[in-house]
């Protein structure tokens, strides 16, 4: 998928799977996100920055190979 970029101001969860091996996803805008589900992000490499001010729950390999993951800021209530 050739995604490069998504904003989307009124979504609360991401499904499982949701952005998966999105090579060139490199921007995300989540600011009302509460949860991320499983392997949403997994082969993402252009991902470089996550701010996620609301989020309340991030589920296993959410970001599983990420590798160009620098900042990552989440709130610390994240489970």
């Amino acid at each position: 998928i050739s995604l490069q970029s998504i904003s989307c101001p009124k979504v609360y969860n991401i499904d499982e799977y949701c952005f998966y091996s999105c090579k060139n996803l490199s921007t995300i805008s989540f600011p009302r996100l509460k949860t991320i589900g499983t392997s949403s992000f997994e082969d993402v490499p252009a991902i470089e920055t996550v701010e996620f001010p609301d989020v309340d729950y991030i589920t296993s390999y959410a970001y599983k190979n990420c590798k160009g993951l620098t900042t990552f800021n989440i709130p610390n209530t994240v489970k």
